[in-house]
């Protein structure tokens, strides 16, 4: 085949050079058993043998780019992501409140705040115990402190119906619950003990 080149272990062959930022670039023959190299821009003039050095080359100067540049045409692709991805959290976090449980939701703040139910206390002592904790521990917005007890104690009453109650009280039982739990979420995100 025309212009097809096999090239044995003993053919290969490479003639690289380094760059020395005070020397410039330097050839060298990195396979052994061969001489130097001789280039035609290293052919020697003096009497003793000796190259001429090699005039050092500059390596090219590589523009420095701004780290960033406003386009307002950002502008026109990050405000409606910004907008779809408010969006976005508002319907996972609305979905993610209307499947929790409110009765899990109390006793997850009531572990927090450092009063978790005890083992054997039913619902309605766990309400009126962390409705009482809440009472005395309260520091700082003694309405909300109230408030919250107050719901707190109502919403063990509801759970309580829904567990135990008759059947055909369960239902509502379970609505007033879930309302009572969205009320109670924004006050106790605000409520500090």
């Amino acid at each position: 085949a025309e212009n097809t080149f096999v090239i044995t272990e003993a053919e290969a062959h490479s003639w690289p050079e380094v760059y020395f930022p005070t020397y410039g670039w330097i050839p060298f023959e990195p396979t052994a058993g061969r001489p130097l190299l001789t280039r035609a821009s290293l052919i020697s003039t003096s009497s003793s043998g000796a190259s001429l050095p090699v005039a050092p080359i500059e390596p090219p100067e590589v523009p420095q780019l701004s780290r960033f540049v406003w386009n307002w045409q950002m502008l026109f692709w990050l405000l409606p992501l910004a907008l779809l991805a408010w969006g976005g959290y508002h319907l996972l976090e609305r979905w993610r409140i209307q499947r929790e449980d409110p009765w899990q939701g109390v006793l997850n703040w009531g572990r927090r705040v450092g009063r978790p139910i005890v083992a054997g206390e039913t619902v309605l002592e766990y309400g009126a115990g962390l409705a009482d904790y809440t009472r005395q521990k309260q520091q700082y917005k003694h309405d909300m402190g109230r408030m919250i007890a107050r719901e707190v104690e109502a919403m063990s009453q509801d759970v309580s119906t829904v567990q135990y109650g008759a059947e055909h009280t369960r239902a509502a039982a379970l609505q007033q619950a879930l309302e009572r739990w969205h009320l109670l979420r924004g006050y106790l995100r605000r409520f500090r003990i």
